[in-house]
């Protein structure tokens, strides 16, 4: 398996990922998906990245729509629970 991955040519919504199970750690494994939302999006504000905050057509920032799907992802692979 190639160790050097162009993570550019990965979506962009694949990049939260690892910050939503970082974040989760750091919240003891328990959160509300909107702190989650705050805290990827704070981590990444202090990390000096930038965040794609380019408007979609539903008024919503494409990150939170990213960071959205990211966590539908980790959802659907059983690594977190559905939010009731």
């Amino acid at each position: 398996m190639n160790q050097n991955i162009d993570t550019e040519k990965l979506p962009e919504v694949v990049r939260f990922i690892p910050r939503i199970l970082a974040t989760l750690r750091e919240m003891n494994g328990v959160a509300k998906a909107g702190a989650v939302k705050s805290a990827v999006v704070q981590a990444i504000d202090d990390a000096g990245e930038k965040v794609n905050d380019q408007m979609l057509a539903s008024g919503v920032p494409k990150y939170q729509n990213d960071i959205y799907w990211a966590r539908m992802y980790l959802v659907n692979a059983g690594l977190l629970e559905p939010t009731k």
